[in-house]
């Protein structure tokens, strides 16, 4: 890992909480704020923020369970799976938006960082991402297999930026029926793109996942770069 991890203050006044930063070659650049999947900040998802750096972006990825324990970071052992679901029954969904809107104050006080600041999320972080978009707080929002989004259309409304939405269609996650509304609903709008993966899972960009699908993983990470310089540059 090359990144570090700082301190940010919650607007609330509750506390702070960490946020890993991982700088790209050159800078200063655009930024990404990371939200986490289930397994929180561990080093796979400190791996992913890394990629994204070497990609000319400044990435920092707060961390949402904070509220909830202190420096939360599963493996993938099959106990973790029903732990990190516990997890993200626990999350007050409200509270993590506020923290990441926070943490997207504190970036735009780094001298690293020039330009837009984009949300990028996968799983819980999806979804959070999609929320944040909702905020205003981003100039655009990529949301990898985020759960229950559909639960939240009701703020779709509120999101004037780019919104860009990978799903696999075998998606265990996504509840009898909601495929087709999500995919339906996401297409009808001008700024969303929604890219549906055939016969793909959960959590299939993730290395540590038992859905890793190579292939799609590498389709969607295109998409994405392509959708972020189009955006924010880099």
């Amino acid at each position: 890992m090359k990144g570090r991890f700082v301190s940010v203050r919650a607007s609330d006044g509750s506390g702070s909480f960490r946020a890993y930063v991982t700088l790209p070659a050159k800078t200063p650049a655009p930024a990404l704020a990371m939200h986490h999947t289930m397994f929180g900040v561990n080093p796979l998802f400190r791996s992913f923020c890394d990629e994204y750096a070497a990609e000319g972006y400044v990435v920092v990825a707060p961390d949402l369970f904070w509220r909830i324990g202190k420096d939360i970071e599963l493996d993938y052992a099959e106990e973790s799976y029903e732990i990190g679901h516990g997890l993200m029954r626990k999350i007050d969904k409200p509270k993590a938006t506020d923290d990441v809107a926070a943490t997207i104050r504190f970036m735009r006080a780094l001298p690293e960082i020039d330009g837009e600041i984009a949300a990028v999320g996968y799983c819980m972080g999806g979804t959070l991402a999609y929320l944040t978009a909702a905020h205003g707080d981003v100039a655009m929002a990529v949301c990898y297999y985020a759960i229950d989004m559909e639960d939240h259309f009701d703020v779709l409304d509120r999101i004037e930026v780019p919104l860009v939405v990978h799903l696999g269609d075998r998606d265990p996650y996504v509840k009898p029926g909601a495929f087709a509304l999500i995919e339906k609903t996401l297409r009808a709008r001008p700024k969303t793109t929604f890219h549906a993966y055939p016969g793909v899972g959960h959590g299939f960009a993730s290395k540590g996942s038992r859905n890793f699908n190579p292939a799609a993983s590498g389709l969607a990470w295109t998409r994405t770069m392509d959708a972020l310089k189009r955006t924010i540059g880099s």
